[in-house]
């Protein structure tokens, strides 16, 4: 038997939990493929909750020890949405099932250890992986330095639709959408300063500029965030390292805007820029003022070029 693990459904307004709901959608409707759910307690909480969840995590996975025999599968979606020092007793139990024969496919969302993050579990895991599920050639091969495991690449992640309502009709700008601290997004806010006429739509939270451009829209869920979206083209940059961090990862927003059948301006550097080149999706840039240089040139021709490009891209990221 085939097992994936899944996480109870997050009402947060971030798509921190998109991916991984997508992923657990997808693979229920595989019926070679059983769902396990684990609980989900990865938010900021006091040092209480921290440590019911680690009755709460040894519980879960007591019980996907008891539900997997011998020679299953089990694929289990990293992180676990749990407090990372919780998160080390899944080890043991992961442990004990490969002495049964049980293999591990580790289905990678974040690689903690390449995004700053001091607290992580990124080594401890993928020792214990039969097979890893990269983002892309990038991240295989980085990957190849810390496993000797065979290593399988998504491309791109998929984005099922959330939204039963029409999608805008009238399309202008460039939609961000994301976490807009200045920690990750610190680029709008020098471009707002020296580029105050970009057509930016923002979405997320922790935005915290004076919006006297007008570019802050608002933060919405994931669920609703869709139909919400007006520009005509998709930005997938970031600042600082969370910006080189795009260089091995493939940021869910861009499959976001591929699946609203945007295209999109990319980093030059970032792991799925020849992704957006290859299939003709739209423009890898090497700075926020070549991007305004290109965006303003684009003649209808091209922009339809591009766009038709995301809509092709669109029908298979939306059927997953």
């Amino acid at each position: 038997m085939n097992y994936f693990t899944c996480e109870e459904i997050s009402s947060a307004l971030n798509a921190g939990s998109k991916a991984r709901n997508d992923i657990a959608k997808i693979m229920s409707n595989m019926p070679e493929w059983q769902p396990i759910e684990l609980h989900r307690c990865w938010d900021i909480g006091s040092p209480i909750d921290k440590i019911r969840s680690i009755g709460i995590n040894r519980r879960d996975w007591t019980s996907v020890v008891q539900t997997t025999k011998n020679d299953d599968v089990l694929l289990i979606q990293y992180p676990l949405a749990m407090y990372p020092r919780v998160a080390r007793q899944a080890a043991s139990k992961i442990r004990a099932m490969k002495k049964h024969g049980i293999k591990i496919a580790l289905f990678i969302h974040d690689l903690d250890s390449m995004r700053g993050v001091s607290t992580n579990n990124d080594e401890l895991f993928l020792g214990l992986a039969d097979v890893v599920i990269a983002h892309n050639g990038n991240m295989k091969a980085l990957l190849r330095e810390r496993t000797a495991a065979p290593i399988v690449e998504l491309g791109i992640f998929d984005y099922l639709p959330t939204c039963s309502g029409a999608l805008p009709d009238s399309l202008a700008g460039i939609d961000v959408a994301g976490n807009l601290s200045r920690e990750k997004a610190g680029y709008l806010y020098e471009a707002a300063q020296k580029l105050p006429d970009i057509p930016f739509n923002l979405y997320g939270p922790n935005y915290s500029g004076q919006n006297q451009n007008g570019w802050y829209r608002g933060s919405f869920s994931p669920d609703c965030l869709e139909n919400r979206m007006t520009g005509e083209f998709g930005l997938a940059t970031c600042s600082g390292s969370y910006g080189r961090y795009l260089a091995i990862n493939s940021p869910h927003k861009l499959s976001l805007y591929l699946a609203l059948g945007k295209p999109v301006f990319i980093w030059e550097k970032a792991a799925e820029a020849d992704f957006v080149k290859k299939n003709g999706v739209g423009y890898t840039i090497g700075s926020i003022f070549e991007m305004v240089e290109i965006y303003s040139e684009l003649s209808d021709g091209e922009k339809e070029a591009v766009s038709a490009n995301a809509r092709a891209i669109s029908e298979k990221l939306r059927s997953g």
